[in-house]
């Protein structure tokens, strides 16, 4: 019975409550109009910029998919040092802060891709190929040491060394190589393009910081990596400097100036550096402080030595056997050598 009555005055209860829910009073006057909005552009004339029956974009896909960056596999080095380069998300954030590593570890990281250099889907219309750094950069090793590298400056903030020490580091008779990452880390190559960051081995040659290309080409890398696209084999977003497998050298940038030349070794430069190479390899081989592939052997060497080493690795990184800085890069080698005379 209890039960009952119980069950009883909880369906009241019910009752009561959906009545009075569903009390209202009359509606009160509809409000004034807002102000339109703007007329959104036409969906044709706003993705057509890009999204469109051309091959133009989709020639940069596969060229960029053909390059390095396109095939690189090293975002997830996204700790605070090495995401800035190794992932888009990082590069994205020290370009905001102007710092050399990010905040913090990277989560979720991913690698480098067209919204790194350009403001994919920011406006919708042709300024979203705007590149996302121009202009100055500043080097890690000497934050103070700052150069225009133009459009090419998306690819110096990162294509420079990581670290560099200075000759007041090997003022004392040895040094110690801690390990086989011993050097500048990867890519010189924005340094040696404007003749900094190695270390200045006093020797017979004057180190000449200046070459001429860095007059002429306005927008440094750019000029020549992303010059005339060999299909998708080298220039254009490829950045490659060769192709049919790197039997041609890609020189249509070149012969504005060299007219007639078909190979990088203008003048011999890059068969001198590299003889100068394997003469300073070898002096560090019998010294013990290579292996044979060129790696650092960690140890105590003279100071001297150490610097040698140093600048081996730099030449090395640098890639392009003299071109970026034919003056600079033989000075360092010819005196990196005198070093062990």
């Amino acid at each position: 019975m209890t039960r009952s009555l119980t069950m009883m005055f909880l369906a009241i209860m019910v009752s009561f409550s959906l009545l009075i829910i569903s009390c209202e009073g009359p509606a009160g006057k509809d409000g004034l109009a807002g102000t339109d909005g703007k007329d959104g552009k036409d969906g044709q004339e706003q993705c057509g910029v890009c999204h469109n029956s051309s091959n133009v974009l989709f020639a940069k896909q596969l060229q960029y998919e053909n390059s390095q960056h396109g095939k690189g596999t090293t975002f997830e080095r996204s700790g605070t040092s090495c995401a800035p380069c190794h992932t888009n998300d990082g590069f994205h954030e020290v370009l905001g802060t102007g710092e050399f590593n990010t905040a913090a570890e990277v989560l979720d990281p991913t690698g480098q891709n067209c919204r790194t250099c350009h403001f994919v889907h920011r406006n919708s219309d042709e300024t979203d190929w705007e590149l996302t750094k121009v202009g100055e950069v500043k080097f890690r090793i000497d934050p103070t040491k700052i150069h225009d590298f133009g459009t090419g400056a998306t690819c110096a903030t990162c294509h420079q060394s990581r670290s560099v020490p200075s000759m007041a580091d090997f003022a004392g008779e040895t040094y110690r190589v801690a390990n086989n990452r011993y050097g500048p880390h990867y890519a010189t190559a924005a340094n040696s393009f404007i003749g900094m960051g190695a270390v200045e081995i006093d020797g017979p040659e004057p180190y000449t910081s200046t070459t001429v290309h860095v007059n002429l080409l306005k927008n440094s890398c750019v000029d020549c990596h992303m010059g005339k696209a060999f299909g998708a084999q080298a220039g254009g977003h490829t950045m490659k400097m060769t192709y049919n497998e790197g039997t041609t050298d890609n020189i249509a940038v070149c012969t504005s100036c060299h007219a007639g030349e078909t190979k990088f070794d203008f003048r011999g430069t890059q068969t001198e550096v590299k003889a100068l190479m394997a003469e300073l390899k070898e002096k560090l081989l019998e010294k013990n402080m290579v292996d044979a592939g060129g790696y650092p052997v960690a140890g105590t060497y003279p100071s001297m030595h150490a610097a040698a080493l140093y600048n081996y690795r730099y030449v090395y990184f640098d890639q392009s056997y003299g071109i970026h800085n034919p003056k600079y890069i033989t000075a360092v080698l010819k005196n990196s050598i005198a070093a062990f005379d």
